[in-house]
Order: structure tokens, then C-alpha cells, then sequence
């Protein structure tokens, strides 16, 4: 029998005992159940991250707070710890309150997010789309319970708000700048699409920052001094 192990074959078995067709059709079958046993993976993957993100909620935050008590203040997630380790990276974030309020017959869930710290330069752009992106995702978890409601308003207070000298002249430019453009997009148009699957709405959300997609590219025409 040949040695098909060392020659790095699919099948240890004799090239003389199996046809042509015989082997095309077991390549054909291995790569079939291949490509099911990724996909089972995939869905297994899948629910896995559903199941943990819906834990980290309810283990951080408590999630169930507001599915037994839509009027409950106590909707807290804390992310600042006490005596952190001597750092240029610690959290800027300290907490991030959620509440449910209704406003004309609809429900609302608004975000207060409290902070040390925040750059309007290299934090508050980003920030401002990461609160809402999280919020959104707990009221995606909401609605999946049967709590049907919109993404509300997003409070930040920060104990300083500032920008660095070296980012002045940047920050100049945009300001300076004559370019506008419109950017039609809510969180609560993307609720039918994410709410039975939310981990879905994470990944989407990795994926395009990799990918670049669905991101305006705008060319700045900046009035230039002197």
C-alpha cells in the first residue's frame, strides 16, 4: 500500500482499490462535511456571543433592572475602578446610566455618561458614536425581551473638556472649514434588522471599521490664513 500519509494526501488507502470517480466522490463528500461542520461552528460561535453578551449586561449592569421595572434609576453600568495603577491610559469613562421614559405614547432609552476626561479632539467624535452604539445595543436586547423602544438622548458630563496644543491647528481647520454635508442615519431605522440577533449588530460594527465601508469620505477645502 502506499505510503499516502507521507505524500500528504486526503486518504490512506491504496490508489489501485479506488477509482477515479470513487476518489472524486469522497474529496467531494469530505469537503461537503467540511464546509457544514464550519458553518454548525459558525452558528455555535454565534449563539456563544449572543449568550455572553447578553451575561456581560446583566452581570455589569443588570439588564433585568429594566425589564421588571421600566421606571428603575438603577440601570447603572460602572466602568471606572478604584485606585487604578499609575498610567497615561487610564479610563476617561467612569459610568453610564440607562433610563426608560416615554414621550408621545413611544418609549425611549436615554444614556447619562459621566467622565473624568474628554479630548474634543481625539475622544469626542468617537465617543459620542461608541455611547450611542452601546446604548443601542441594550435596547436591542430590550426589544428582543418584548420591551419595545427607541434609542433616546445622550447626556455626556465630563469634569474637563479640552483640547491639546498640538491638535490646535487641526481643530482651526475644521472649524474654518466651508464643506457640509448631510448624514441621514438613526440607530432606530437598524432595530427590526438586529433585535432577535444583537451580537449581529457588534460584528457589523467590527467588520465595517475594518473594512472601511459605509464611512462618508469627505475632501475638506480649508480657508487657509495668509
Amino acid at each position: 500500500m502506499m505510503d499516502t500519509k507521507a505524500k500528504g494526501l486526503l486518504f490512506a488507502t491504496s490508489p489501485d482499490y479506488l477509482g477515479v470517480g470513487s476518489l472524486d466522490e469522497l474529496v467531494k463528500s469530505r469537503r461537503k462535511k467540511e464546509r457544514q461542520e464550519r458553518k454548525a461552528l459558525k452558528m455555535l460561535e454565534q449563539e456563544e456571543l449572543e449568550k455572553s453578551g447578553e451575561r456581560f449586561l446583566n452581570a455589569k449592569l443588570d439588564i433585568k433592572k429594566l425589564k421588571e421595572d421600566q421606571d428603575s434609576r438603577q440601570a447603572v453600568l460602572t466602568i471606572w475602578r478604584e485606585n487604578p495603577i499609575a498610567s497615561k491610559d487610564v479610563p476617561c469613562t467612569l459610568s453610564m446610566q440607562f433610563f426608560l421614559r416615554k414621550a408621545s405614547d413611544e418609549l425611549f432609552l436615554h444614556c447619562i455618561t459621566n467622565m473624568r476626561s474628554n479630548d474634543i479632539w481625539l475622544g469626542t467624535p468617537y465617543d459620542s458614536f461608541n455611547f450611542s452604539a452601546i446604548s443601542f445595543y441594550i435596547a436591542l436586547f430590550l426589544n428582543k425581551s418584548g420591551i419595545k423602544c427607541k434609542l433616546g438622548k445622550l447626556t455626556i458630563n465630563a469634569g474637563s473638556r479640552h483640547l491639546y496644543e498640538e491638535n490646535l491647528v487641526k481643530a482651526k481647520e475644521v472649524v474654518a472649514c466651508k464643506d457640509t454635508f448631510s448624514l441621514d442615519f438613526s440607530f432606530n431605522d437598524l432595530i427590526d434588522q438586529y433585535q432577535e440577533r444583537p451580537h449581529e449588530f457588534i460584528r457589523n460594527l467590527y467588520q465595517g471599521a475594518e473594512e472601511h465601508k459605509n464611512i462618508p469620505q469627505v475632501k475638506l477645502n480649508y480657508i487657509k490664513n495668509g
